[in-house]
C-alpha cells in the first residue's frame, strides 16, 4: 500500500492548535474574570459596614462603607489571574490594615470574615462555569 503524504500537514495542524488555544483562553478568561467579579460583589455584600463616623486616635475619620468600597478586582490577562482585594487602610505609617483585622479579628476584635465566605459561596458555581467554558472551546 503506497504511503500518502499531505503537503502542509503540519502547517495547518500548527494552525488548527494555535486557533483551538486562542479560543480556550478566551473563553477561560471570560469565565474567568465574570468569577472574579461575582466574588467582588458577594464579597462587598457580606463586607462590615461601620455605622457612623467615628475619629480614631491618631487616625483618620472613618466613614461608612469605606472597607466595602475598598474590594476591587485586579486582573492580569497575560498571567491568566484574577484577584478579588480589599485594601482599606487602618493606619498608613504602621502598615495595618482594617480589611486584614475584619476578616481575620484581632486580640480586641472579633473576625468578621467576608472574602473567604465570599469565594465559599461561588466556588461550585466558579468551577461549573469555567468547565462549561473549556468544554465550549473544545467543542
Amino acid at each position: 500500500m503506497p504511503d500518502v503524504m499531505l503537503k502542509g500537514a503540519d502547517e495547518a495542524i500548527r494552525e488548527l492548535r494555535r486557533l483551538a488555544d486562542g479560543v480556550l483562553e478566551e473563553k477561560t478568561w471570560n469565565a474567568l474574570e465574570k468569577a472574579g467579579k461575582n466574588v467582588q460583589a458577594e464579597a462587598q455584600k457580606r463586607a462590615p459596614v461601620f455605622p457612623g463616623k467615628a475619629k480614631r486616635k491618631n487616625r483618620k475619620d472613618v466613614k461608612p462603607g469605606a472597607l466595602r468600597d475598598s474590594i476591587k478586582l485586579r486582573k492580569s490577562r497575560k498571567r491568566m489571574e484574577v484577584k478579588v482585594e480589599a485594601d482599606y487602610p487602618f493606619g498608613k505609617k504602621d502598615g495595618r490594615y482594617y480589611a486584614f483585622a475584619a476578616e481575620y479579628g484581632t486580640k480586641n476584635q472579633a473576625a468578621q470574615p467576608f472574602l473567604k465566605p465570599a469565594v465559599n459561596a461561588l466556588e461550585e458555581q466558579i468551577g461549573r462555569d469555567l468547565e462549561s467554558a473549556m468544554e465550549e472551546a473544545i467543542r
